[in-house]
């Protein structure tokens, strides 16, 4: 019979990334004839102990503490270690990490696109994570015609264990207009929603609020429930475990692995509004994002509005300064994109699933819109890429 090897999962269950890995990895172990057996490990103490027995012949770490990083370090030099990090604190040789830029620029765009022309990015200064964050966030936002003053970085300036409502209720206490927040995590979007109430701001009515990870222990528990970008933890995981694999084997691997962009902005109650005054607008937008699958036209959304087609394409260049062909454009791509990253959809069945015509113009659509193949949306991470094989 052949012998398997253990490997050690390093991370806080309490979160919700790390219990969507723990999918990403039994999938890889279910494909790889019980070569390999799962531990989880919450414990620096009980993973020391793991690798002196030499029961740990390789461990994935996820998100641990910055207490455990100079143990863990010593470790690394012995047993074959993966960490899979969203905050960029790695301190293994190998790292898999979605791309922070990704999903700043994903914020911004899903804002602008439901017409917000004042967003706020909250989160800490000197990060590496939370700087590729806002500059991601705040570069999209200038392509797409927002002014400098119209994007700007709310440094929460505290530490996430000793939350000041009050402190940040009272910075908060300056918006004027509708405005869109996004922050770094889904914690601290949900300490801003209670900041905001605190400060009699309406959330989603005056502000909207957006966080990362869609981790239900706050996005659910959040009141108003909680918007957030989704991660694909479950492919982190996976690509983690094949790295993890090919080390064990004896291969040699890259020190840096990205899986490209997020999967989407799961839409809840705290950010579902749209950013603008003008209603006629404002009940296009909403026709627009529920029903673009459809396959609209600029002259069926004026009938359904009620008013002509250049009444309504005035009001666009008024209120978002583009047309309502443009943003229904962008959002059947959008749309299409997110299927694509997230599905294994034959790319004609999401043409037609879309409102496309045929999978030509939704190709089409998608080098337009993101410069890339469908193939290349799907399927492929920047530098030190990995396809696997079990």
């Amino acid at each position: 019979m052949a012998r398997y090897q253990r490997i050690v999962f390093v991370g806080d269950m309490a979160l919700g990334h790390n219990r969507k890995a723990m999918a990403g990895l039994a999938d890889f172990a279910s494909h790889s004839h019980a070569r390999y057996r799962l531990h989880v490990c919450r414990e620096p103490e009980m993973l020391g102990e793991l690798c002196r027995k030499g029961r740990a012949e390789g461990i994935i770490l996820s998100d641990i503490p910055v207490t455990w990083h100079s143990f863990v370090r010593e470790i690394a030099a012995r047993v074959p270690l993966v960490e899979m990090s969203l905050d960029r604190t790695g301190t293994a040789g190998v790292n898999v990490c979605v791309r922070d830029e990704s999903i700043g620029e994903l914020a911004a765009m899903y804002f602008i696109d439901r017409g917000f022309r004042k967003l706020i990015y909250a989160g800490p200064a000197n990060s590496p994570c939370s700087d590729a964050r806002w500059a991601g966030f705040r570069q999209f936002a200038m392509k797409r015609g927002i002014s400098a003053d119209g994007v700007t970085h709310l440094n929460s300036g505290m530490p996430a264990n000793v939350p000041d409502i009050a402190a940040l209720a009272r910075r908060l206490k300056r918006i004027r207009h509708k405005t869109a927040i996004f922050a770094t995590d889904d914690e601290l979007a949900a300490l801003l929603v209670e900041a905001c109430q605190e400060a009699r701001l309406p959330v989603p009515d005056k502000v909207a609020i957006l966080g990362v990870g869609d981790d239900e222990l706050f996005t659910l528990l959040s009141a108003p429930s909680l918007s957030s970008i989704s991660i694909n933890s479950r492919e982190m995981a996976r690509i983690a475990m094949g790295l993890l694999d090919r080390l064990l084997r004896g291969m040699q691997v890259e020190a840096m692995h990205y899986i490209g962009r997020p999967t989407g902005v799961v839409t809840r109650l705290s950010s579902d509004r749209f950013g603008i005054e003008d209603e006629l607008v404002r009940r296009a937008l909403s026709l627009i994002q529920s029903r673009v699958q459809e396959g609209l036209s600029v002259k069926w959304l004026a009938s359904e509005i009620g008013v002509s087609r250049p009444t309504l394409e005035r009001r666009f260049a008024s209120a978002l300064r583009s047309s309502p062909a443009v943003e229904i454009s962008r959002t059947q791509a959008e749309l299409a994109r997110r299927i694509l990253v997230t599905t294994d959809k034959p790319i004609e069945r999401i043409a037609v699933d879309v409102g496309y015509s045929s999978a030509r113009q939704l190709r089409i659509s998608l080098r337009d819109h993101f410069g890339k193949t469908p193939s290349e949306l799907r399927g492929t991470t920047a530098k030190g890429s990995v396809a696997l094989a079990v």
